[in-house]
């Protein structure tokens, strides 16, 4: 029998997908030899670079509506893709690699920015940005890291937390969402259906299976990193471990300023928008 919940998981992504396109954001599907990839490219009121949000594991672009809605007075343009098997990024034909995650978002931006963004990322997002920046830094202005993804482990390790996102009833997706918010939330078991019902998608799941410890980062790739970096990582996150953390602090270039605030989880802009944003701005005002 159907679960009504894993249902409704898919009527509230749809519904979300509606409003965003009710507010102006242009889908766009780009070819990459790997397969299709979508992304929204949302013009801005503002006079910043472009800004590049890469969305996390079962997140999707649409999820970012709320701080697209805070950084659009700042910024010309905007561009939120969705990973492969995420959103209406499909997972392609030939089945869902890391590498190939990575050089198919890599494709799909070489066509659609052809200067230096401000990028964001948050989670594998984090992990997405470091090796965007590392493959074309001459296209990267400043950064933002939000408990990026990434930190080498076992496989032990990589298997412990992955462990986490794997949720087969709502009680156990609601212990997630406890975990991923720094502060309590009255939208909690909403929020738990959302990540339930993406987590046990396709797409996610493949991609869980494939990731061994040769995917993840090595320490030249954060010491090579030139452009200005804030790393934003809450001291509520109960998602990665702290040891992730002593890594990026240990392997960043001394110019990244690092942030470890109260009340915020694994995805600040979920905790705080307004105070995650305002962090943000202020960053991004004191660089560029």
């Amino acid at each position: 029998m159907p679960d009504p919940l894993l249902s409704l998981s898919g009527l509230l992504d749809r519904i979300a997908l509606s409003a965003v396109r009710l507010q102006g954001w242009k889908s766009r599907f780009i070819d990459t030899p790997d397969g299709n990839i979508h992304l929204f490219d949302i013009q801005g009121r503002g006079t910043l670079p472009p800004i590049l949000l890469l969305h996390g594991l079962g997140a999707r672009s649409a999820d970012y509506a709320p701080l697209v809605g805070r950084l659009k007075r700042l910024t010309r343009r905007l561009i939120v893709p969705d990973v492969p098997g995420h959103g209406l990024s499909r997972v392609p034909a030939g089945g869902l690699e890391p590498e190939m995650v990575e050089s198919s978002i890599l494709a799909a931006l070489d066509v659609v920015l052809d200067e230096p963004a401000i990028v964001i990322g948050n989670s594998m997002g984090g992990l997405a940005a470091i090796r965007f920046a590392g493959a074309r830094p001459e296209r990267v202005a400043a950064m933002v890291l939000a408990s990026p993804g990434g930190a080498p482990m076992d496989e032990h390790g990589i298997r412990e937390l992955l462990s986490i996102f794997k949720m087969k009833t709502h009680r156990e997706a609601l212990s997630f969402v406890d975990r991923l918010l720094g502060r309590p939330s009255l939208i909690r078991h909403l929020l738990a259906v959302g990540v339930r019902g993406r987590m046990n998608s396709a797409g996610p799941q493949e991609l869980m299976s494939k990731i061994t410890p040769r995917h993840l980062l090595k320490p030249a790739e954060l010491e090579g990193l030139k452009a200005p970096m804030l790393l934003f990582w809450g001291a509520n996150d109960e998602i990665l471990p702290l040891k992730g953390l002593d890594f990026f602090r240990r392997h960043l270039p001394q110019h990244t300023i690092i942030e470890s605030p109260d009340r915020f989880g694994h995805s600040p802009y979920v905790d705080d928008l307004r105070g995650f944003s305002r962090r943000v701005e202020r960053f991004l005002q004191e660089t560029l």
